[in-house]
Order: C-alpha cells, then sequence, then structure tokens
C-alpha cells in the first residue's frame, strides 16, 4: 500500500530530493503520464501544489483524466477530484493540482501575470520548447524558476537537435554538458 509519506523513500522520490529537477524520457506509450500523475498526487497529497502544463487542450484533458483514474487507488492518501482543478493558470492553493496548456503558461507569461508558483512542475511534450525565440521557451526559462521541483516530460529525447537537448538538460538543472556532446559526437 502506497503512503504519502512513503513516497521518499521510492527510487524517484530519492531521485527527487538528490536532484530537484528530473528529465524522463522515454518511448511513446511507455507511462511517462501515469508516473507523471502518480508524482503529481503524492506531491498534492502532502498539501503541496502541483502545475501540469500539457501542450494544448486535448491532451490537458487526458492529463485530468489520468489524474482521476488513480482517485479510487489513492483515496487513502488524500486524493480527490476536488483537489484537480483545469483550465487557466490562478493563485493555486496547498494540496491541490492544475493541469494548463503550454498556451496558458505563455498567455500568463506575456500579461505578465507570473502566477506559476508551486511546489512541482511537471512539463509534458517538453520538447516543444525548441529554439531559443519560442515564445514557450522564453517562459519556461523566465517562470521555471519559481517551481522548487520540475519534472520534465519527453518523448523525442534523441530525435531533437543537441542544442535542444541541452536546452532541456538545463532546464533540468544540468550544469555539465560536455558529456553530452561527446556522447552526441560519438553517435554522429
Amino acid at each position: 500500500m502506497l503512503k504519502a509519506a512513503d513516497a521518499p523513500d521510492s527510487p524517484l522520490g530519492r531521485a527527487l530530493a538528490r536532484r530537484p529537477h528530473l528529465l524522463l524520457a522515454d518511448d511513446v506509450g511507455l507511462g511517462k503520464t501515469t508516473v507523471g500523475a502518480l508524482v503529481a498526487w503524492v506531491i498534492a497529497c502532502q498539501d503541496k501544489r502541483v502545475r501540469i502544463y500539457a501542450p494544448n487542450e486535448v491532451l490537458r484533458r487526458r492529463w485530468a483524466e489520468e489524474l482521476e483514474r488513480h482517485v479510487p487507488m489513492l483515496r487513502q492518501l488524500g486524493a480527490g477530484y476536488d483537489r484537480i482543478k483545469q483550465g487557466d493558470i490562478e493563485k493555486l492553493k496547498a494540496g491541490r493540482i492544475q493541469v494548463a496548456t503550454h498556451h496558458a503558461l505563455v498567455k500568463s507569461h506575456g500579461n505578465n501575470e507570473q502566477r506559476t508558483a508551486c511546489d512541482l512542475m511537471i512539463i509534458d511534450e517538453a520538447h516543444r520548447a525548441k529554439g531559443d525565440g519560442s515564445a514557450f521557451n522564453e517562459a519556461l526559462r523566465n517562470l521555471g524558476d519559481r517551481a522548487k521541483r520540475k519534472l520534465i516530460l519527453t518523448a523525442t529525447p534523441f530525435s531533437i537537435r543537441l542544442a535542444e537537448l541541452e536546452q532541456l538538460l538545463q532546464f533540468a538543472g544540468a550544469t555539465e554538458l560536455e558529456a553530452v556532446r561527446r556522447y552526441a559526437s560519438e553517435l554522429k
């Protein structure tokens, strides 16, 4: 039986304790969203604030459905439908999970609202922040530091340019990227 207090003893909990920002990169369909939803629940049930950014409305609804799917199993932790908030970015109360879109993040940044403070920020399809000049990339860079922890999900880490992978790794807190560059060079 999973308990909120046990979460720090899990492999992912220990990883988040050591490094508060993680990049989860895996093939499509192997459970990144499920892992992200479970991590979101554990954090929210510890009265922490969680923000999830999905690329569009369809995936935002899928995230909400995934979160709701786990409510019966995690009810003993305090999971409940009332903890999930969908839509625009606004002030987030402790113990809540907000599911918004990349566009809502960009809009919040553009309107200078900056309502992104949270204990865990999950960015789904983070590889869409390609390019230094994109509005999504700029919003992540300027507002991402308002999250105490980040879980970055991508299914395409090796099909993107090295510079884009480096951006994702830097957003996740990586500072030493020489090994990544060397490995990419060897793959060529």
